[in-house]
């Protein structure tokens, strides 16, 4: 079958924190949404946080805890209004059925040695969506939502990098 893309940051040098260690958390609210469809493609919200952590920050060893938290992580569909008095109708194509909206976020913590408490944080958060006729193929929707996993994770790593140089400079590098 047709193959989808992976999220890759191979083309991102990774960034060398000063830590022990880089621990990945998951820390989503137990209650989905309602719409909630975020389980049912791949690669989900969750595996490009994974793929994004452990390919982008690197510990070098130094004492110190970095933690990267999934705080949320959630794709939705809603069937669009059919508002023929202005409202939803506007926005979209007639065709248009379908609004998948992702939304994700992200938050830092830097914690130093022996110190359970925070001593810094920085966060990141990303929304998107797409639209889609009912008749859309398979294909095509795990390819729109590739695209939508992507874009999300992307907006998270720039907003990521330019937050930890802004304000945990001394630990990055």
């Amino acid at each position: 079958g047709n193959r989808l893309p992976t999220v890759t940051f191979a083309h991102k040098a990774p960034i060398r924190i000063t830590a022990e260690a880089v621990q990945k958390t998951v820390a989503l609210p137990g209650e989905l949404p309602p719409g909630d469809v975020s389980g049912q493609f791949s690669p989900n919200l969750r595996d490009a946080f994974n793929i994004w952590v452990d390919s982008r920050f690197v510990a070098d060893g130094t004492p110190g805890v970095f933690e990267v938290q999934l705080v949320e992580a959630q794709l939705t569909r809603q069937v669009i209004a059919d508002n023929k008095d202005g409202g939803l109708s506007g926005l979209f194509k007639d065709e248009q059925h379908w609004k998948y909206t992702g939304k994700m976020q992200v938050r830092i913590v830097r914690r130093l040695p022996g110190q359970v408490a925070p001593h810094s944080f920085v966060e990141a958060a990303a929304e998107g969506f797409f639209t889609t006729s009912q008749n859309i193929t398979l294909n095509m929707l795990a390819l729109e939502k590739f695209r939508l996993v992507e874009s999300l994770i992307t907006q998270i790593d720039e907003q990521a990098e330019e937050s930890l140089h802004q304000y945990m400079g001394d630990i990055v590098n």
